[in-house]
């Protein structure tokens, strides 16, 4: 299986996932058009629709995994699990699954897993960044509660085991206290609405193609400058992590893009982002 392009320049290792396909499930569509994309990022990606307009994935050589990501809809999520059939038919083909959330709903969570390996989630807590990058009329505890949502989920299929197959997934009582040590209450007030959800979640959600559960690897994503530019709410979101616990995070930096409200802003400096 071929690797990605791999270089090395200062001490810095460069990777160029040249075997990833990367696929937006609404195409050029976005209803948020954010200040800092307008959804400008989706236009060199591949359709779902152009992927699948012969029925079967016309996939490019050599490919090896796919980024399935998209425009999100009002509330904030990227809508995937409306497009489950096809991206499990790519699932069946061998390749692995990077999938991006935006603000799930609580009862898509169980099929977003059915089809991932990696689920990438933005993790913002910033109310203020929020509101004026995305347009949302959501707080950072909505993203705190979809994060641990996630995380809870995650979890459970990677310690039940085999016993999930014939058991109702039931809330953990020691996630719950984890819960209570780590959050704000404030926080714990919205992340309980999610929980609901997900106390009905069974593995027969999960579809055929799951034949061995698997939990996936779930990867939070803080952009550096998201407010134009300027530092605002990424040491809390780290904090918060910190706290909460993440296998892995990922750090993206806010570079300015023509078309975009934000075209004329500076990128954070080198040493902030340090």
């Amino acid at each position: 299986m071929p690797a990605p392009k791999k270089e090395k320049e200062d001490g810095i290792t460069f990777y160029y996932p040249i075997n990833t396909l990367t696929l937006s499930v609404t195409g050029s569509a976005c209803a948020l058009k954010c200040r800092h994309c307008a959804g400008l990022f989706l236009q060199p990606m591949k359709s779902i629709e152009n992927l699948f307009k012969d029925g079967e994935p016309d996939l490019p050589e050599n490919i090896t995994s796919v980024l399935a990501s998209g425009g999100c809809n009002a509330d904030g999520a990227v809508p995937v699990t409306a497009q489950r059939d096809s991206l499990i038919k790519l699932k069946d083909k061998g390749l692995r699954l990077n999938v991006h959330t935006g603000l799930p709903y609580p009862d898509t969570i169980d099929g977003i897993i059915s089809f991932s390996d990696v689920i990438s989630f933005d993790f913002i807590t910033n109310d203020e960044v929020i509101r004026e990058v995305y347009g949302l009329n959501k707080q950072g505890s909505d993203y705190v509660s979809a994060y641990l949502s996630l995380l809870q989920a995650c979890s459970l299929i990677e310690t039940a085991g085999n016993s999930l197959r014939s058991t109702p997934v039931s809330r953990s009582k020691t996630f719950h206290s984890f819960m209570n040590f780590f959050m704000e209450p404030e926080d714990l007030f919205h992340v309980s609405k999610n929980m609901n959800a997900l106390a009905s979640v069974r593995p027969s959600a999960f579809g055929p193609s799951f034949s061995a559960l698997h939990s996936p690897r779930l990867v939070p994503h803080i952009t550096i400058g998201l407010y134009g530019g300027k530092i605002k709410g990424e040491a809390e979101a780290i904090e918060k992590l910190a706290r909460i616990g993440a296998d892995r995070i990922v750090f993206n930096v806010f570079m300015p893009r023509k078309g975009t409200d934000y075209a004329n802003k500076t990128p954070p400096d080198a040493e902030e982002v340090k």
